[in-house]
């Protein structure tokens, strides 16, 4: 599931950069064929997680207000919120006020809803052209209310059960009632083509559940242009597959059967919790979203559902009461997450990228609102920049600051800012670097900290800090006098930032193998909340050693805080040797450190390319996943952007 600067002046910015892959000796990138035929095949960064509600239903969701829910699926880590909604054969809402605040909620947010529409009006004694007419009607009627606010369809739910002979699998077609399927096959191809006709972008989904893929396949064949194969999966089912039909992994089984994209619309552990068994959902979930995360077909996997429903089934087997993944005290008066909820929201990988949106050229000729396009056409949640402030902590480009704050509310992408150490001294003493630390940090936090949920304290003061040709593993290797001072500035910052912004989290980086200069800031007190570390590699084999040092960073807490990695990328970007070389070190990187459980985020550096750059590293030019065609008029993503999008 593991689901984005720097306060220097311009000509000392690139050098700083190219400090830390300076330490490497550069050697050429030899791809073979094979390595670059992997590119083509990587697929889409991870997979697309959401949750079943029933706002307009059940009696458990009425007590939490829709915005409200909303929240709890966007707290989830998840993207999208399925909902079956009230529709009338013509496509119209009986209530449209309760969507209409999911769907500014859920836009505020950043989650998609993905809704489910009935099939009103389809009647089985129909002939097929009147089913497809008043299929259409209803795509027709509901994509004209709301189509600017979807991107996905679900077209009814598990409709195949009503077709089925019962004592049959239907894995077959001579499994369904022919005559009912022509009607029904009628009416969806309407409802998909009413649907197309008012959103050209539109994309259908049509669900099945249990061994029923024939009946996917049937609507293929009878010409019914969905775009999404949609499919239900139970814990109970495995056993019976495997046993019974010889299907040990419905996963792989729909990746061979269809040539479309694979939602599963809807999965669980059968019994939900039920009897006080949420390890066991857990574990069922987590390991069903494994299989998924590891085949490619699949682009989206939705829990069924948020809530547990004790009104809505008390009449019913305990094991709907129990399916949801938030829980309900005794008395119903509050809720909690199940153990599976819990683990998504540490599991989910922050995703976004560098830039500098403040202070450099390229960033300044490309528009806020462009910027945040290529964010989200990549999806990426979070844009490290670096500010500059003056002593007190007051911006210096505040203009500048306000009119990216304002495109980033709009696009709900997240700051990281990288603050620098303005007024650390080594000629001052410790009391007075703690000071002017404290100085800053509360000034800083105290004005822009609504802004903010993390900040990056300085920039890869460990190659400032450590001695010439000293191995930076190891704490002696750094000039311990300076040091001090470096701490206590530090500390001062910390508390400065916490009294300024309570909920702040701070973090400090390094990059390479220095690892030691980490040892340093335990030992002096620097009390930070999460490890921040930059990363650049020449080959996927280096990408593998690397690993290693995530791996002794998260040891130096015992691995008790989290690892943002907060530049990464190919050592020399898209310079050399081939561009497509960029595209494969940085997927396989992320790969790897995306299997480590202490990585919580992995931010690329960096957005666009920087041409107007001028000193003796060419590469430095070229570490954007974004080119420019002309200079700064057009522009153009590189071959890495395939690896990326949605």
């Amino acid at each position: 599931m593991k689901r984005t600067h720097f306060y220097l002046f311009l000509f000392i910015l690139p050098l700083t950069f190219s400090s830390c892959r300076k330490e490497r000796a550069l050697e050429s990138i030899s791809i073979s064929q094979q390595e670059v035929s992997l590119l083509n095949n990587f697929g889409e960064p991870g997979l697309k997680t959401g949750v079943t509600g029933y706002p307009y239903y059940h009696s458990e969701y009425a007590s939490i207000a829709p915005e409200r829910q909303i929240e709890l699926v966007d707290t989830l880590g998840m993207e999208y919120y399925r909902v079956d909604l009230p529709i009338s054969s013509d496509g119209k809402l009986s209530n449209p006020a309760t969507l209409e605040k999911i769907i500014a909620s859920a836009t505020q947010k950043g989650v998609k809803l993905l809704p489910i529409l009935q099939l009103r009006g389809l009647n089985y004694s129909s002939t097929t052209l009147t089913a497809y007419a008043q299929g259409k009607r209803l795509g027709e009627g509901f994509s004209l209310s709301y189509g600017k606010s979807l991107e996905y369809y679900q077209l009814g739910n598990l409709q195949e059960n009503p077709l089925l002979d019962p004592k049959t699998a239907g894995n077959r077609p001579s499994h369904y009632n022919q005559e009912k399927f022509k009607v029904l096959a009628a009416f969806l191809k309407g409802m998909d083509e009413g649907i197309k006709a008012n959103d050209a972008g539109a994309k259908t989904i049509i669900n099945a559940g249990w061994l029923h893929y024939a009946y996917l396949q049937m609507l293929i064949d009878a010409g019914v242009a969905y775009d999404v194969v949609g499919y239900n999966w139970y814990s109970k089912f495995d056993f019976d597959a495997a046993a019974k039909f010889g299907i040990s992994d419905i996963v792989a089984k729909l990746a061979s059967l269809f040539q479309k994209p694979i939602w599963f619309t809807g999965i669980n552990r059968t019994d939900g919790s039920y009897p006080n068994q949420e390890p066991e959902q857990k574990t069922w979930i987590q390991a069903f979203i494994k299989r998924c995360e590891s085949n490619p077909a699949v682009k989206c996997v939705i829990i069924d559902n948020l809530l547990d429903q004790p009104i809505t089934f008390q009449n019913s087997s305990d094991s709907k009461k129990h399916a949801g993944i938030i829980k309900w005290t005794s008395d119903l008066s509050g809720w909690s997450f199940k153990e599976f909820a819990t683990a998504l929201q540490e599991d989910q990988l922050i995703f976004g990228i560098n830039g500098h949106p403040l202070n450099q050229v390229a960033y300044i000729k490309t528009s806020v609102s462009t910027q945040m396009d290529m964010l989200k056409h990549y999806g990426m949640n979070y844009y490290r920049v670096d500010i500059g402030t003056d002593f007190e902590g007051n911006i210096r480009e505040q203009k500048k600051f306000d009119n990216l704050i304002a495109g980033v509310n709009n696009a709900n992408v997240k700051i990281l800012p990288t603050l620098y150490l303005r007024g650390m001294d080594y000629a001052q003493s410790e009391s007075a670097n703690f000071t002017q630390g404290k100085i800053l940090g509360k000034g800083f936090a105290a004005k822009y900290g609504q802004h903010f949920d993390y900040y990056e304290l300085g920039n890869e003061y460990d190659l400032k800090l450590k001695m010439a040709g000293a191995d930076g593993r190891y704490k002696e290797s750094y000039n311990q006098s300076q040091f001090k001072l470096f701490a206590a500035f530090l500390r001062g910052m910390i508390q400065g930032i916490k009294e300024g912004d309570s909920g702040a989290k701070t973090m400090v980086n390094g990059c390479g193998w220095n690892y030691g200069f980490f040892e340093l800031l335990k030992y002096y007190d620097v009390n930070i909340d999460v490890i921040a570390h930059h990363l650049y590699s020449k080959s996927t084999r280096q990408n593998t050693d690397y690993i290693k040092i995530v791996q002794n960073l998260a040891a130096v807490w015992n691995n008790t805080k989290s690892i943002w990695v907060t530049e990464l990328n190919k050592e020399d970007g898209s310079y050399n040797p081939a561009p497509e070389a960029q595209g494969l070190i940085v997927n396989d990187f992320i790969s790897k450190l995306s299997q480590v459980p202490a990585v919580k985020a992995i931010l690329i550096y960096e957005l666009l390319d920087q041409p107007e750059l001028v000193h003796n590293l060419e590469r430095e030019k070229h570490m954007g996943l974004i080119k420019f065609n002309t200079l700064y008029d057009s522009w153009s993503y590189k071959s890495i952007i395939q690896y990326y999008t949605n």
